[in-house]
């Protein structure tokens, strides 16, 4: 799918899709535990859609209506399980199954089979499990796994460090610790991990750099309204920071959220954005920006939003952190290059920080084309913040992580064209 898009000042309100930090991991702890689970405010975009897959092919019965989504049942021992694209589902699943000692076959796309995941599957190992490499996935062999105290670093990914604690809470390894070496980066979504145990009865102990699973006490069942995710409502802060006269008013976002990309908001601020927080509702007004000095390691999805607020603002951008953005469904690194490219101003990358130097008078492209989901948003908002017709191709891509993306536009009054 490709358009332009005709949009001089977006307006208006949108309400922000639910987390899809708290999604994934609450389908997967209900599936795992068998505890009946509503889920409000979620939008089906496909990273959630898949792990709603992966409860039904662990035996539970799934009930989606428009914004809510219902499982429950008994678990059930999968054979196969197909992850797709998601790394947060894969690696937390690799965890949990083993918390069951299951002998499983995971599916993955080939993009994700790319990534790392050695760390995590080497620290398994020493648990007594086993992964051989498939064609299209692992064959994990957990029949055999065990508990204990580990360690693991934690500057690849946090998702390796909560895999490992969903491990311990699912066999009930109580009071043996997941101990962090080397730095913890991301750690706000260890910390998710933490919160959404939590709801199902888990006490959790954190001391220093180390987590454990000090006792269950299980929950009936559970009814969450997700918050809004901030990851998506970042893309559209920086729309009303450069473009609305007039104010993009987004709601559901929790001020106190635990979400490591609510730092959008402070980081358009120090770049002089007009940002105001109200209850659960941020709104964006068009203000000149001045660039800044940022680092994206606890928060590596705002660097692509970032990079098009770079593009638009009066002076040189810095955004540190970016080693990690590599190992993403893309290589991020070389979308952010691109995409500055596009529009006139050069990004150059030096060990882990990316420079942005702005044009003077940003130039488009006749066309942005990137196959990565965050890309393509980020290449449409350059694009309408541009005034220019540029043509944005792999629009379908967005429903990863943001199916409501395109609708929330034209609520914006940014009409997709023809092209």
């Amino acid at each position: 799918m490709r358009a332009t898009f005709n949009c001089t000042s977006p307006a208006g309100v949108i309400e922000i899709p639910g987390s899809k930090s708290f999604s994934q991991r609450l389908v997967l702890l209900s599936t795992l535990l068998s505890i009946p689970l509503t889920l409000e405010n979620i939008s089906y975009s496909g990273d959630e859609l898949r792990a709603i897959s992966v409860a039904s092919q662990c035996g539970m019965s799934t009930t989606n209506s428009s914004h809510n989504c219902m499982i429950s049942g008994t678990y059930r021992s999968p054979k196969e399980i197909f992850v797709g694209e998601s790394a947060t589902l894969f690696r937390l699943a690799i965890g949990g199954l083993a918390g069951k000692k299951e002998l499983v076959n995971f599916r993955l796309s080939e993009s994700l089979m790319k990534r790392k995941h050695a760390e995590l599957m080497e620290v398994l190992t020493s648990m007594g499990a086993s992964f051989t490499p498939q064609s299209k996935g692992y064959l994990m062999n957990a029949t055999h796994a065990r508990g204990g105290p580990v360690e693991i670093a934690g500057r690849v990914s946090s998702q390796f460090i909560s895999s490992l604690i969903v491990m311990k809470a699912i066999m009930n390894d109580f009071g043996s610790t997941v101990s962090v070496v080397d730095g913890l980066s991301s750690a706000g979504y260890v910390d998710i991990t933490l919160e959404t145990l939590k709801m199902y009865g888990y006490a959790v102990k954190e001391e220093g750099s180390s987590y454990s699973i000090e006792s269950f006490n299980p929950v009936e069942s559970l009814t969450c309204r997700l918050e809004g995710d901030f990851s998506s409502a970042s893309y559209f802060m920086v729309l009303g920071s450069l473009c609305s006269e007039d104010g993009i008013v987004l709601k559901g976002l929790q001020k106190n959220s635990l979400q490591p990309d609510k730092r959008m908001v402070d980081f358009l601020k120090d770049s002089g954005a007009d940002i105001t927080v109200n209850g659960d509702s941020i709104t964006a007004r068009k203000s000149s920006l001045n660039g800044g000095d940022f680092d994206v390691d606890s928060c590596p999805d705002l660097a692509l939003p970032l990079a098009v607020a770079a593009i638009f603002s009066s002076g040189k951008t810095l955004i540190h952190g970016v080693s990690r953005l590599r190992y993403k469904e893309a290589d991020r690194i070389e979308s952010i290059q691109e995409l500055v490219a596009a529009f006139g101003g050069e990004a150059s990358l030096s060990e882990n920080t990316i420079t942005i130097i702005p044009p003077e008078n940003p130039v488009a492209s006749h066309e942005v084309s990137f196959t990565e989901h965050r890309s393509v948003m980020a290449g449409v908002i350059a694009s309408i913040c541009s005034g220019s017709p540029v043509i944005n191709n792999n629009l379908e891509r967005i429903s990863k992580s943001f199916p409501g993306f395109m609708p929330s536009l034209k609520r914006l009054g940014c009409e997709p064209g023809a092209c």
